[in-house]
């Protein structure tokens, strides 16, 4: 991870025994700051704090979505089940069929005003997306995925006539 990170040199055997040294044969704490080494330490210390920074607002906060009052969101992860990625068609199909059973819950639940929103689109292998809509909706949605899987899974077990 640290290598994958680019952090070997910060946190290396040697550097950090450089540090080390430099900390032990100190007689003032002016001597371990006007070290170079140990500046540079800190800079790269402050470099990933920025990095956090960056990643933390571009890719974590947004995940953490906020739901207006009347609203409810929904997280649906589409799996990349070959290990080859998700294709185009697939993704666009299944965000068509969100949409579409999205706009049938809403004239089945007269909810005029209902609108569908993406609140944030998480990729890596899979990708998780967090659609957002008026609460009855969502509801009635996540009850219908519910019911659903339900069917699913216990299909075996179930006599059909």
């Amino acid at each position: 991870m640290i290598e994958s990170l680019g952090l070997n040199s910060l946190y290396g055997a040697n550097n950090l025994s450089k540090l080390i040294a430099i900390i032990n044969s100190a007689y003032k704490t002016k001597e371990i700051d006007d070290s170079w080494v140990f500046r540079e330490f800190i800079l790269s210390l402050r470099d990933l704090q920025n990095h956090w920074k960056t990643l933390d607002r571009f890719i974590l906060i947004p995940r953490n979505l906020t739901v207006l009052r009347g609203e409810d969101s929904l997280e649906l992860e589409i799996i990349d089940y070959n290990g080859k990625g998700i294709e185009p068609d697939r993704f666009t199909f299944i965000l068509d069929s969100f949409h579409k059973l999205h706009d049938a819950i809403v004239r089945i639940l007269a909810e005029k005003d209902a609108r569908l929103r993406i609140a944030f689109v998480d990729s890596g292998s899979n990708v998780l997306i967090a659609f957002v809509s008026k609460l009855k909706v969502i509801e009635f949605a996540k009850r219908f995925f519910s019911e659903y899987w339900r069917q699913i899974w216990f299909s075996p077990y179930q006599e059909f006539n």
